[in-house]
């Protein structure tokens, strides 16, 4: 299935791997190929990830994917003939920050 990725997701991701890049050389392209992983086994197989369960009920079903190695979980909507990616969003962020909806 097609994933597709919200500009603010983008965004949020091109800024961690920013963050991990400047902490250690190759930390960020190590970010970048976890989230990959991620995405690429969402595109597969996107009803597999368990429901996103924040403190709040959300609107629309949302679920989650944890990204190895990093404190981190990809926040996506599954669709009828595509996969939407809404947030790269840090775990100890305070829960459905992206859900501006």
């Amino acid at each position: 299935m097609n994933v597709r990725i919200l500009e603010a997701a983008e965004q949020e991701l091109r800024e961690a791997m920013e963050y991990y890049e400047n902490s250690r050389v190759g930390l960020g392209v190590q970010f970048h190929d976890r989230v990959n992983e991620a995405m690429l086994a969402i595109g597969r197989a996107p009803w597999q990830f368990p429901l996103y369960e924040g403190k709040r009920r959300l609107r629309r079903e949302f679920r989650r994917a944890r990204v190895v190695r990093f404190p981190y979980i990809v926040v996506f909507e599954p669709r009828e003939s595509e996969v939407l990616v809404v947030a790269v969003a840090h775990t100890g962020r305070r829960p459905a920050y992206w859900d501006r909806q």
